[in-house]
């Protein structure tokens, strides 16, 4: 998206060392006088971990060293939470003085299950939210009347659904977690939050299937595909190599009859 903008990212990439979160020491080191913009997403995609107050609290204080930087808040998970809070804690929470360089960006699709519907929204000081719309208004289409009726019913009657969904999630990601544990293989990192599931897979790769040397994470989730039939994201393609995405937004016994297809490959191994 910062490409197609014409711009140049910055991507910090942060590894199993840093329980794969941003820290503030390195988030000052990233800054520079051409920083637009900080995009920051919590609880995250691939690893449905969410920072705390007392990291956000850091790194707000990071954030007001450098008042020519915007924060862009991606908070599309930050309902689907699985300590028992309403909402993941927010850097507006603990810096609420940060407001007028906060644009949040949220939407239908994980909290309210309208993931097909597509239409999300934007939170943010007016000049920005007004520029964003003019600009908006003369390069896309507006999302349907239908997406935007569905919306506005869903935000203030869906409160029990979303904590009746997020008592399922806990469930499933209890009942995941077991079974991912049975392939010895496997180091699973434990979500806070979202619905995945970010696994290592380091000690698979190198072995031999069959007349194969499985030589990356892709490799592997393309045999898991194509011989077992179970879908999954490689770690390369979120920043990480090494690891494999899994979503356990699906019925426990599918997940489950997934991971006993898992094994078996793993066992095929040599």
């Amino acid at each position: 998206m910062v490409e197609l903008a014409d711009d140049v990212p910055n991507i910090i990439a942060c590894d199993e060392s840093d329980n794969f979160k941003l820290s503030a020491e390195r988030l000052e080191k990233a800054i520079t006088k051409k920083t637009k913009a900080f995009l920051f997403c919590s609880p995250s995609n691939p690893t449905g971990l969410f920072y705390s107050k007392e990291e956000l609290t850091a790194i707000a204080a990071v954030l007001k060293r450098h008042p020519h930087v915007f924060v862009i808040s991606d908070d599309i998970y930050n309902r689907l939470t699985f300590d028992g809070s309403s909402v993941a804690p927010h850097l507006l929470h603990v810096a609420p003085e940060l407001k007028e360089r906060v644009i949040i960006v949220n939407g239908g699709s994980k909290a309210y299950s309208m993931t097909g519907w597509r239409i999300g929204w934007a939170v943010g000081p007016q000049k920005i939210i007004a520029s964003m719309a003019d600009y908006q208004s003369q390069t896309t289409g507006s999302a349907s009347s239908i997406a935007q009726h569905a919306l506005q019913k869903a935000i203030p009657s869906c409160e029990n659904d979303i904590k009746q969904v997020n008592q399922t999630l806990i469930q499933r990601k209890i009942k995941a977690m077991a079974a991912l544990s049975t392939i010895k293989e496997f180091k699973v990192t434990e979500p806070q939050g979202a619905f995945y599931l970010w696994v290592n897979i380091k000690q698979c790769l190198g072995r031999k299937f069959e007349s194969m040397t499985i030589e990356n994470d892709k490799m592997f989730c393309d045999i898991l595909l194509q011989k077992y039939f179970v879908a999954t994201v490689p770690g390369i393609e979120c920043g990480n190599s090494g690891y494999l995405r899994l979503s356990f937004a699906i019925s426990t016994d599918k997940f489950i009859a997934a991971v006993e297809r898992m094994k078996t490959f793993v066992a095929a191994l040599s």
